[in-house]
């Protein structure tokens, strides 16, 4: 008894329509992740957020990302940030104040010993 395998597909590995929910095709852009970052930064989720996309963007197929996209986002900020939230912003502070010569800032370090 012989057996034949044929190699050759004769239908997709996913439907056409489908394609844009492939991860490789869904990346948040720059706008989008700036959108997510300032709702976080005034207490509205990336729940919110990716509806004010869906809406701005004229439904879920048209957003190019998924409600999961946004809340992992927001967990990488989360993790990248970390305990160095006030130390990002005091270098912000400070930077600032090298390029704007009517800037100025005054910073009081606090040092915990042991």
């Amino acid at each position: 008894m012989r057996y034949y395998v044929h190699l050759i597909h004769n239908h997709p590995f996913v439907h056409p329509d489908d394609l844009k929910f492939r991860n490789s095709e869904r990346r948040l852009t720059y706008s989008q992740k700036q959108l997510v970052n300032d709702f976080s930064s005034i207490n509205m989720g990336p729940n919110k957020a990716f509806n004010v996309l869906k809406q701005y963007h004229g439904g879920y197929d048209k957003v190019g990302v998924t409600v999961v996209d946004c809340k992992k986002f927001k967990r990488d900020v989360i993790d990248y940030v970390g305990e160095n939230d006030a130390d990002m912003v005091v270098n912000k502070l400070l930077k600032k104040q090298e390029w704007l010569s009517d800037f100025r800032s005054h910073i009081l370090l606090v040092v915990m010993g042991n």
